[in-house]
């Protein structure tokens, strides 16, 4: 490669980390942003929407089928996930509903393993 060439191996071009081309980069990238919105929206809401509880589920879903589809191992995608509620929960006042914070936490982390292992049903 020339010294003044552009180097195709970063954002903005060529393969990311774990194989991934820059289609799915962008595209994690953008699930990242939805999930941390939908994440956000939920963290803020006293009624508890079940209609919002599924819509922050179906970011992380489609989130983590990006991340494994880009070769993401299931302990990083759970820690991806763990890592962007937190940060919305800090950013959210929890302190006085830890047990809420709590739950959003664990409901976050059991939604992204179950999409990352979906279910196959069993022959019995």
């Amino acid at each position: 490669m020339r010294p003044d060439a552009p180097n195709r191996s970063t954002s903005t071009g060529g393969a990311a980390p774990g194989g991934a081309s820059d289609g799915h980069v962008q595209s994690v990238t953008t699930l990242t942003t939805r999930a941390t919105q939908a994440i956000d929206v939920v963290a803020r809401d006293e009624a508890d929407s079940p209609a919002l509880r599924v819509e922050m589920r179906r970011a992380i879903a489609d989130l983590t089928h990006a991340l494994r589809r880009a070769g993401q191992p299931p302990e990083k995608v759970v820690i991806t996930v763990k890592t962007l509620t937190r940060g919305v929960l800090q950013t959210v006042d929890q302190r006085d509903d830890s047990s809420r914070a709590r739950q959003l936490l664990d409901d976050a982390v059991t939604t992204c393993v179950q999409a990352y292992y979906p279910s196959t049903p069993r022959a019995d």
